[in-house]
C-alpha cells in the first residue's frame, strides 16, 4: 500500500519513530532535505571562506613631522584607532628645503628656504617615536614611510621676475626603510652631502692651492692664487654630487635614480597623486612660481617602483580601463618589465577638516600574520585591494575571496596562475552593514573591459571569458582585475590576478 505522505499524517512528523523505533520514510526525506541544505549552505560559506584576514590599512599621512602636518603621530594612531584601522602608514616629508644660486657662483651667492621635515628633525627621533607607538598600540602596527620629491629645477630669473620652481610636487611614497642611515642617504635634492657620490672633479681646488704654495717662492702676487684655491676647496666640500644639480630638466633620471636607491635597501616605492592638477599652472609663493604638472606618462618612462595611487589622485586617467596602468601592466605580461605595478589608495591626510576623515581611503591587505614583515610582504606582492569611501556614509564593499582558479590550482590578487584552460574568476561580496546593495561591478581583461554586470550582495559571482579561449600567445601572461561601485557610492578597485595558459 502507498505510504501517506507527511502532509497527511502531522503525527508522524512530532513522533518521526514508530513503535519499531524505525523512521517513516517521510521523515527520513525530511532529514535528508535539511542535511542536503546544510550541506549547501556549509559548502557556499566555504566556498567564499577566505584563510587570510582582511586587514584595513591606511597610508599618506602628515604629522608635525611635515610643514603642513597638524595632528601628532599619536593623535593620528588614536583617530585610527576609533574608525577600526589596525595599520598605519605615515608618511612625513623627507626633506623640505629649496636653494638657488646665482651663477657661477650658486653655492655662495644664493637664497636657502628650509621648513620642518623628517631630515631636519631627526630620522632617528622619527623612527623612535613610532617604535613607542607599536609598544603601546599591540592591536595595531604603525609603520615608518615618508613622501618626497626626488627632484626639481629652475627655470627663469630673478632679475625678470619669472623664476619658477619645476616639479616640486612630483612626490613618492617610501615605505618599510627601518634604519636611520637610510633616511639619511636618500639621493633627492638638498640632500647632496650626505647622499652624493664623491666627485673628483671638485678636487680642482686643491690643484689650484698646491700651484700657489709652489709659486710663492717665485712670486710674492702667488697668495691669491692660494686665495682663491682655498676658497675653491670650501666652495666644493665635501666633493659629493649627485648625477643631476637643479638648473636643468634631466627628465625621468633623478626619479629613476631613487626607484633604484629604495629597491636596494628593500624598501617600496610608489607614486603619489599622479593626476593632481592643483598645480598644473603656476602658483605664485613670494617671488617665486611653483609649478608640477601631472605625472602620469612617468608611470611608463620608468621602472621597477611598487605602483601608484589609484584612489583619489590616479583613477581618471591612469587607472581607467586601457589607461596607463594597464598599459603598464601590459608591458610586465609581454615580458618588457621585470615587475608588475600595484595600485594604491592614499589619504593625503592632513586633519578631517582639510581631507576628510581618517578611513576615506583604505587598503584592505589579505594577511595571515599580524606581522610589520607580513604588511611590506604584502603591498609588495599585490595581495589587496583598494577602497574609497566617497561620503562618510558609505557602508563598504567587502571582498570575502576574489580568486582566479583552474581545475587543481587557484590564484588571488597578486599571483599568477598556471592553466591548461581558460581559468574562472570567482568573487565573493558582502557590505559593511550586512544589509543588501546593488553593486556595478567591471570585470578587466589585459585593459578591456569584458564584463559589466549589476549584482546584489551578499553574492558569489563567478566569471569565465569562453571567448577568449585560445585566442592569448602560448605561454604569455594575461590578467585580470575588477572594478566595484556600490549603489552608497563606495568603490573598490582590485590588484590584478596574471594566468599563463598552455593549450
Amino acid at each position: 500500500m502507498t505510504q501517506s505522505s507527511p502532509r497527511n499524517r502531522p503525527d508522524k512528523l512530532d513522533n518521526p519513530a514508530d513503535k519499531s523505533g524505525r523512521y517513516s520514510s517521510g521523515a527520513i526525506f525530511c532529514i535528508l532535505a535539511l542535511l542536503l541544505i546544510f550541506i549547501a549552505n556549509h559548502s557556499a560559506n566555504y566556498a567564499c571562506a577566505n584563510s587570510y584576514q582582511n586587514i584595513p590599512c591606511i597610508i599618506h599621512i602628515d604629522t608635525t613631522f611635515s610643514i603642513d602636518g597638524s595632528l601628532t603621530l599619536e593623535q593620528v594612531v588614536e583617530k585610527a584607532k576609533e574608525k577600526g584601522v589596525k595599520v598605519v602608514i605615515p608618511t612625513d616629508d623627507a626633506l623640505t628645503e629649496a636653494e638657488y644660486g646665482i651663477f657661477p657662483f650658486r653655492k655662495i651667492i644664493k637664497k636657502k628656504i628650509e621648513e620642518v621635515s623628517v631630515l631636519k628633525i631627526g630620522s632617528e627621533k622619527y623612527l623612535n617615536e613610532i617604535k613607542i607607538l607599536n609598544e603601546k598600540n599591540r592591536n595595531m602596527l604603525i609603520i615608518p614611510g615618508i613622501e618626497t620629491t626626488a627632484f626639481y629645477w629652475w627655470t627663469g630669473n630673478p632679475f625678470k621676475e619669472n623664476l619658477t620652481m619645476q616639479n616640486w610636487h612630483k612626490h613618492f611614497l617610501i615605505i618599510g626603510l627601518s634604519e636611520p642611515a637610510q633616511y639619511r642617504e636618500l639621493p633627492i635634492s638638498g640632500n647632496e652631502s650626505n647622499s652624493g657620490k664623491f666627485d673628483a672633479s671638485k678636487l680642482w681646488g686643491g690643484i689650484i692651492l698646491i700651484l700657489g704654495i709652489y709659486l710663492l717662492s717665485y712670486w710674492k702676487k702667488a697668495w691669491i692664487i692660494i686665495f682663491i684655491g682655498i676658497g675653491s676647496i670650501i666652495y666644493n666640500f665635501p666633493f659629493k654630487s649627485l648625477p643631476f644639480d637643479n638648473y636643468k630638466d634631466y627628465g625621468e633620471l633623478p626619479y629613476q635614480n631613487l626607484i633604484n636607491y629604495v629597491n636596494k635597501n628593500n624598501g617600496l616605492i610608489f607614486y603619489a597623486h599622479p593626476e593632481a592638477i592643483n598645480w598644473s599652472n603656476p602658483v605664485q609663493i613670494g617671488p617665486v612660481s611653483v609649478r608640477t604638472k601631472p605625472c602620469t606618462n612617468s608611470l611608463l618612462q620608468t621602472y621597477d617602483y611598487t605602483g601608484f595611487a589609484y584612489f583619489r589622485e590616479g583613477y581618471r586617467d591612469a587607472g581607467k580601463p586601457g589607461g596607463l596602468w594597464d598599459e603598464v601592466l601590459g608591458e610586465f605580461c609581454a615580458g618588457k618589465r621585470n615587475r608588475p605595478v600595484w595600485a594604491i589608495g592614499e589619504l593625503d591626510y592632513i586633519n578631517d577638516k582639510e581631507s576628510g576623515e581618517i578611513d576615506t581611503v583604505q587598503n584592505i591587505l589579505l594577511l595571515k600574520d599580524f606581522t610589520e614583515t607580513s604588511v611590506i610582504d604584502c603591498l609588495k606582492k599585490g595581495r589587496f585591494y583598494v577602497l574609497y569611501k566617497t561620503r562618510p556614509d558609505n557602508f563598504p564593499v567587502v571582498i570575502k575571496k576574489l580568486i582566479l582558479g583552474s581545475k587543481y590550482s587557484t590564484a588571488q590578487m597578486g599571483e599568477i596562475l598556471k592553466c591548461k584552460s581558460t581559468p574562472k574568476l570567482t568573487l565573493c561580496i558582502t557590505t559593511g552593514d550586512s544589509k543588501s546593495h546593488k553593486i556595478n561591478i567591471n570585470i578587466i581583461r589585459n585593459g578591456e573591459i569584458v564584463k559589466s554586470d549589476k549584482i546584489l550582495t551578499p553574492a558569489e559571482y563567478t566569471y569565465m571569458d569562453k571567448t577568449s579561449e585560445g585566442e592569448g600567445i602560448q605561454g604569455q601572461k594575461s590578467y585580470y582585475r575588477i572594478e566595484l561601485i556600490s549603489d552608497s557610492g563606495a568603490k573598490i578597485v582590485t590588484n590584478p590576478i596574471f594566468f599563463i595558459e598552455f593549450h
